[in-house]
C-alpha cells in the first residue's frame, strides 16, 4: 500500500485535471506569486517509507508535522521582516511563506515511531511499517 496525496472531496473531473496539470488549476490564488508548495519524494522499502520534502530557507522550528485519523500533514511557515532606512525614506516589508501538504497513510504505519529531521533545506521523514506475521500454510483434514 502506498502513501497518497490527500484530496478532500473534489469532483472526479476536477481531480483528474489537477493531477494532469500538477496543481489546482481552478484555484485563483495561483495568481498570487507568493503561493508555493514544495514537491515531495516518497520512497518505499519493505520495512519503511521515506519522504523527502525540499524546503530551502526554512528552519526546523518553521515546520509542524502531525498525524490524525490516518492523515499525515506537513506544514511550514516562514516569516521575515525587512526594514531599510535610507536618508528620509523608510521601507518596511513583511514576507510570509507558508505551505501545507497532507497524505493518506496506509494502515501499517507505526505512528509513534515517525522520525523527522531537517538538514540543508531537506525535511526527511522516516515512517516505519508494522511487521506483518508471515503467512503459514496449514492443511486442514476434513472428517
Amino acid at each position: 500500500m502506498t502513501i497518497m496525496k490527500y484530496k478532500a472531496n473534489r469532483p472526479v473531473l476536477r481531480s483528474l485535471l489537477d493531477d494532469f496539470w500538477g496543481t489546482n488549476i481552478f484555484d485563483d490564488t495561483l495568481l498570487n506569486e507568493n503561493k508555493w508548495v514544495p514537491a515531495v519524494n516518497v520512497k518505499e522499502t519493505e520495512k519503511s517509507f521515506t519522504m523527502e520534502l525540499m524546503a530551502p530557507g526554512f528552519d526546523k522550528e518553521d515546520f509542524h508535522v502531525s498525524s490524525e485519523n490516518g492523515l499525515l500533514t506537513i506544514e511550514g511557515r516562514k516569516e521575515k521582516e525587512e526594514i531599510e532606512n535610507e536618508e528620509n525614506y523608510t521601507r518596511r516589508e513583511f514576507i510570509s511563506n507558508s505551505f501545507s501538504r497532507s497524505f493518506t497513510l496506509p494502515d501499517n504505519i507505526i505512528l509513534k515511531d515517525i522520525d523527522a529531521k531537517y538538514d540543508k533545506g531537506m525535511l526527511i521523514l522516516h515512517l516505519k511499517k508494522m511487521s506483518l506475521p508471515e503467512s503459514k500454510k496449514l492443511e486442514i483434514k476434513i472428517k
